[in-house]
Order: C-alpha cells, then structure tokens, then sequence
C-alpha cells in the first residue's frame, strides 16, 4: 500500500510540474493594463487615505491626485511599477488592507484603466472599464522601490 501511494505521490507530483502557468498564476500586471499606463491617455495618480468615499477614488477618499503630464517620467514611473511586480515573489493570500495608491488611465475614446496598490498588505489589482482583469503582488524590496516611485510622481506634481 505504502508503495502505491508513493507512486501516486509521485505521478501527482510530476503532473503538477507540467502544467503551463496561466496569466492569473504569473506575478504580473496585465499586459492590456501596462500598455495602457505606457501611453494609453491621461494617467492619474491619486494617493489613497484610510477612509470609504463613494465619490473618491474606487470608493476610497484622496488626499491628493494629479495628471502626470511629463512623458519621461511616466515612462520611468510605469517601468520601475512593472520591475517592482515582476521581482516580486507571488506569496499566497493574504488579507487585503486599505490601497495606499490609485491610478487612473482615460483613453481619448473614454475608456478606462485603473490599479489600486495596497503595500501595505502587499496586493494590487488591475480594473479596465470597470471590471477586475488581474491581481498582483508587490513585497520585500519591491515595496520600497515602488513607493519611492510614487514618491518621485509626488515630487515632479504640477503646481
């Protein structure tokens, strides 16, 4: 019986390795959602509180928001945004705390893209018209490196 259930083990095992990952299963913003925030139209960035506002941002009140105007920063911003997720290890779930970070996306023909950033608990997800396409994660160093990039958005903000 013990070797049956060895070789089982085994084959299981073995099966599991040969399954291609999906989209969902890869650390990663969706491909749809980063060509939008390359150059998809106006982007925003909000900077999220703690607190529900079903006029704010995905129902979170900001404290602060802007358009970012400068292509070589946006550039750079998206950039360390996508190494950040991409270094990142995909560790199972974990409870999702309030987003520290908001972006926005409006095409010329009025369709959007949005991604909330929780680094707190380490999770981000990715919303095109409305509707989640995609989660992500953002830890260890990663969270640093991202949030200084916020920071850096912060810094260049128009007056």
């Amino acid at each position: 019986m013990k070797a049956v259930l060895s070789i089982l083990t085994a084959v299981a095992v073995w099966l599991t390795a040969q399954v291609p990952a999906t989209a969902q299963d890869k650390n990663e913003i969706p491909a749809t959602a980063v060509k939008s925030l390359e150059k998809g139209g106006k982007l925003e960035v909000y900077f999220l509180k703690d607190a529900k506002d079903q006029k704010g941002f995905r129902g979170y009140e900001f404290s602060d928001h802007f358009e970012v105007k400068d292509e070589k920063a946006r550039k750079a911003f998206v950039a360390s945004l996508v190494k950040g997720v991409s270094d990142s290890e995909p560790v199972g779930p974990r409870e999702f705390k309030t987003p520290n970070f908001g972006l926005r996306v409006t095409g010329e023909d009025g369709k959007q893209t949005e991604v909330l950033i929780s680094l707190d608990s380490a999770w981000g997800f990715a919303f095109q018209d409305g509707k989640r396409v995609g989660q992500f994660r953002i830890s260890g160093d990663s969270k640093k490196v991202v949030g200084k990039s916020f920071d850096e958005l912060k810094a260049i903000k128009p007056k």
